[in-house]
């Protein structure tokens, strides 16, 4: 509790210092909807006091400074393992219809398999956008021809046009 309401002093002290955002966006409601237990489970915490409580005054504030968006618990799954988040990606690739942007530090030799599902996306829709953006230095600091972004979706439509 101590830790929550230091943080959300903080937060108020940042937030005077700036100006108010034109973005109004609607207040998160942390609650749990999934079945279980409310309350918090740091050891000597009060039964009395939910993580709820604890966490509005700090979620209300953050609201002020950067937009947000609700979610519900039940629609995310949580990538346990890189395998995971690999198959997870190449799924996303695969039933994209209007846009895929990615991020990341660079495309390395190694990424040659998702370079591949990328191109094939590319030449299975018309309409598909590809967007990439990579770290400007740890992006150049391999050269792989095969994974310029620009030079990926100019190949893939060519290849189409042949």
């Amino acid at each position: 509790m101590l830790v929550c309401r230091r943080a959300a002093g903080c937060v108020l002290r940042v937030r005077r210092t700036t100006t108010p955002s034109p973005i109004r966006m609607p207040r998160r409601a942390y609650s749990r909807s999934g079945p279980g237990p409310a309350a918090s489970s740091y050891p000597g915490a009060d039964a009395s006091v939910t993580t709820t409580t604890l966490l509005a005054p700090l979620a209300t504030d953050l609201d002020k400074l950067a937009p947000g968006f609700d979610m519900n618990q039940d629609d995310m799954r949580i990538l346990k393992t890189p395998g995971d988040f690999y198959a997870a990606l190449r799924h996303g690739i695969r039933h994209a219809r209007r846009r895929i942007f990615l991020a990341t530090l660079y495309i390395g030799r190694s990424e040659g398999e998702l370079v591949e599902e990328l191109r094939t996306a590319l030449r299975r829709n018309d309409e598909l956008r590809l967007s990439i953006l990579t770290d400007a230095l740890r992006g150049t600091r391999l050269y792989v021809p095969y994974a310029e972004p620009d030079g990926l979706e100019e190949e893939a439509r060519a290849e189409e046009g042949q």
